[in-house]
This record gives C-alpha cells, structure tokens and sequence, in this order.
C-alpha cells in the first residue's frame, strides 16, 4: 500500500487438469497444461508443469516466452490453496478439494508514494477520484461553518467581556451553552418533522432539487441556498461556545493587565486600548484555531449528512467502514492526518505574525557584565574581551549601572530589592571574571578600600573600564540596599582570593557603600 514493495496487478489464474485433448487444441498433455487468459489483454496462455514445478509458460499464438513481455506466473498446488482457506475460514473445520493451478500477473510499484491511494473494494474506483469528488460538499458546509462561527463569536466574545456580569453576558452564555450541549444530528431530525415535514418550509432531503440542472443562475442560488439552512444549523450550533468563552475570557485578562491600565492612564482612550492593544493580544490563542481550517476539505458530520441525505465527506468514510473498503479507510486517513500536521504548521506560522514583539534594546559599548535594575535583567555572560586587554573603551560607551540604580531605590524600595536579587545572581560572574583577568585580582582589595576612602580614581585606573564599573557598582548596591556591606564584602573578598583584615571590620556600612 505505501508504494515499498512491489504489487500484483492483472492477476489472471487457471486450473491444471481437467481438460481433453480437443478442447486445447490437441498435441499438449492435457493433466499437465493449464490454460489461463489474460486479463486486460485477452490473449491465452499455455503453462506447461512437471510434477510440482513449472517447466514454460508460452503464448498460445506464436509461442513467444511470457516473460518476455514483463509477465510472471507461479504455481499453486492443492495444499498452498487448503491453508489459505483456512487462514481464511477460520470456523470451517474441513477444507474443500482444490486443484493445482497457474497464476500469472505482472507486478509494478503503485502505492502512496507513487500518489496512488488504490482502488475501492466496494465501487471499484479509484480513492482519489471518490475523495475528490466529495470534496466540494466539505469545503462548502466547512467554510461557511467556519465564516459564520468566527463572524458570531469574535464580536459575542468582545460584548460578553465588556458587560461582564449584566444581562446581556448572562443571557448569551445561556443560548451558547444550550446549543453546545444539543447534538447536531438530533437538532436536524427535530427540525426536519416540524420545518420540513409538518409546515413545508424546507427540503426534507439533499443539497439541491431534482431539476437542478434545468435552473438559471439565480434559481440554483436560491435552491441550494434553501437545502443548505437546516444542514448549516446542525453543523454549526455546537460551535459557539468554545470560541465566545475563549476570545471573553482572553480579553478580560488582558483588560486587567498593566499595559492596558498604563495605556489609559497616559491618556489613550479607552477604546483604542481595548481595541488596539488588548484585543490584539486576546487573539493570539485563537489564531492558534485557524490552521485547523484546513481540515475542512476533508470534514463532514457522518449523523448530520445521514439525516439529510447529503452524499459528503463523513458519509463516505461511514460506508467503507460498513463494507471494509480498506483503501477508501485508509486513504482518507492519509489525507486527514496530512492536512492536520499542516494545520498545526499554519497555526505556529499564524501565532508568530499575531503576536506583537518587543523591539529589541540597543545599547552603547560592550558592557558584558550589565547590573540588574527594574527595567532591565541581569546578564551573566563572559566578558567581550577585545584584541588589546589594555585598550579601554571611551568614557561614553561605558554604561554606569550605579546611577540607574539609585534612581530606582529613590524611586521605590520594593525595586531596589528586586534589583538586589539580580545582583546576588550576577556575582558568581564577576568573581569569575575577576580571577580570568590576569592580574586583576590584586585590584579587588584596592577597590574595597578605594571605595572605603572615597579614592575611586585610582582604583579604577589599572582595572578594565566596565569591569570596574560593575564590581564598584555591585558592592554599592548590595551594601546601600541591605545594610550588611560588612558581611557580603567580606564574601566577595574570600571566593576572590583576597583577605584584608581591615575590611572584614568596617564600622559603617553606608558609608562603605
């Protein structure tokens, strides 16, 4: 079936024995000669057996070769033929008595991979000509399901969160969920009895009426137009809720974010902020729906087209199942979970375009050892050496972490120590940084005690320019935040190497700070 292995077409078969000597044309042993006719082609073939095994198989005509024409032939005797009855009938006790016969067929490589989904067992047919042939059904009732659905529940959604808890939101949940927990099929056979049968507003069966055909244009329009109501009400009515709750409740949460609050704070008008930044952001989970759409070549309702007669796509794949039609079974589960798999691609692709993306920071010099504050997450990254360890970057491209820093705790407390717990973060890094600089290590002890002194100049001046700046501006933050520049200067001191005693012993920590 995948197309891998070699398969047998134009299988044609025929006994051995059985016949006399005029029926074969006289001259040839008639227990030991079989006669079989191509199928497909119509000519006759003679195999010859000896014993068990096959001596030639010729064309009866001109006594050409039969291989020479790409066919081949095996023989199967009375036991081959029993077991396959067996294997067969597994609840028949006696097999029948069969005679040895010769089957001839040529092989050639037809399968999936060739794009050749078989022939029905049923009609007899190929797969693809049944399956496209449906298709037209499933793409008309899926996209007019999908276009209905999208355009009710976007803007149901959209109200329900903006009248949250008022009559309107309580009434609209009540008619969603009723025609969710109605199955499609049984609303169609309630509609069917009173709008069909009983009052003659509706067909009662099909797409379309017996003269279709002999219709204008804006006839068939309106003779399809009045088959497709009751059918797109049953496809439709039980997808509602799901999209109105989700497209609600995604808005709501974005409507009590930050961004939004800001946003109307600075003045924007509450329905730009609704409509211009937090629906944007509550569509992102519902585009991840849209690559499903897809699948609507291929969709169907088995019960809905059951009760309305309509020849679609689940309506096929019930009636292979019923017959066993293996090709038509498989060949539409091919086809489905190939369009689900692009479905999912689709959505990924959809959610990227959809979702708004920060632009990214650009920031002056290399500052490999950045300081965490409220606007900005401390970066543990290996410093960005240059090619000269003594080239010095220029005094404007070194980022000065202290001054931001101290505008955040002035601003705030609750910030300063949010920003402590990214410095403790990034001070594995530093002492790490601190004992890769070769010679650098000695220069710790000189900052604290630099610091200490108010000496920062010199400190500074045989130390690399950013590197400085992020150990001077760690031991500030740290010490002017906590109060305890005693107990983490000391630390730093110890995983560095370096153990002044002096330090260990400073009386005041702000002042160290």
């Amino acid at each position: 079936w995948l197309g891998l292995l070699p398969k047998e077409t134009n299988i044609s078969k025929g006994e051995f024995g059985g016949l006399d000597d005029e029926s074969i044309g006289g001259g040839i042993d008639p227990d030991n000669t079989a006669i079989v006719v191509l199928r497909g082609d119509g000519r006759m073939v003679h195999v010859l057996r000896r014993g068990e095994a096959l001596a030639s198989a010729v064309f009866a005509a001109s006594g050409k070769p039969l291989a020479s024409e790409g066919w081949k032939v095996r023989y199967e005797s009375e036991q081959v033929r029993q077991k396959r009855y067996r294997n067969r009938n597994s609840t028949s006790d006696e097999a029948p008595t069969y005679a040895p016969r010769a089957v001839i067929y040529q092989t050639r490589f037809a399968g999936l991979l060739q794009g050749n989904l078989g022939r029905s067992t049923s009609y007899n047919e190929p797969v693809d000509r049944m399956i496209l042939a449906r298709m037209p059904i499933a793409v008309y009732f899926g996209l007019l399901t999908a276009i209905l659905t999208y355009a009710v529940c976007l803007p149901l959604g959209v109200l329900k969160a903006l009248k949250h808890r008022t009559f309107i939101d309580t009434a609209s949940s009540v008619l969603i969920f009723f025609g969710y927990s109605i199955p499609g099929f049984a609303l169609g056979a309630i509609l069917l009895v009173y709008l069909g049968a009983r009052t003659h507003w509706f067909p009662l069966f099909g797409l379309t009426s017996p003269d279709f055909d002999q219709l204008d244009t804006w006839a068939k329009v309106k003779d399809l137009a009045h088959h497709t109501v009751l059918p797109l009400t049953c496809y439709g009515i039980g997808s509602f809720a799901m999209l109105t709750m989700l497209t609600k409740n995604n808005l709501m949460d974005n409507l009590a974010a930050d961004y939004v609050r800001t946003a109307v704070a600075k003045g924007v008008s509450f329905k730009r902020a609704v409509f211009g930044h937090a629906f944007r952001n509550s569509m992102i989970p519902v585009a991840t729906s849209l690559g499903s759409l897809l699948e609507i070549f291929i969709g169907g309702s088995l019960l809905v087209e059951t009760v309305f007669d309509i020849q679609g796509f689940g309506l096929l794949q019930y009636q292979a199942m019923i017959a066993r039609d293996v090709p038509i079974i498989m060949g539409t589960l091919v086809i489905e979970a190939g369009l689900m798999l692009l479905g999912h691609v689709a959505s990924d692709v959809i959610v990227a375009m959809a979702k708004p993306s920060t632009p990214p920071t650009h920031r002056t010099g290399p500052a490999h050892l950045a300081l965490a504050t409220p606007h900005r997450p401390a970066l543990q990254t290996p410093p960005n050496r240059t090619s000269d360890p003594n080239l010095h970057p220029p005094p404007q491209m070194i980022h000065d972490p202290i001054a931001e820093l101290n505008a955040a705790i002035t601003l705030h407390r609750t910030l300063a120590i949010q920003a402590r717990a990214g410095l403790e973060a990034a001070a594995p890094s530093l002492i790490r940084a601190i004992r890769h600089q070769s010679g650098q290590s000695a220069k710790l002890e000189t900052i604290l005690w630099s610091t200490w002194n108010g000496q920062l100049s010199d400190a500074l001046a045989g130390l690399d320019a950013n590197l400085a700046v992020a150990a001077v501006a760690m031991i500030a933050a740290r010490a002017f935040v906590a109060g305890d520049a005693d107990c983490l200067l000391g630390q730093i001191i110890r995983e560095s190497g370096s153990q002044p005693p002096a330090v260990m012993d400073i009386p005041d920590s702000r002042h160290a700070g």
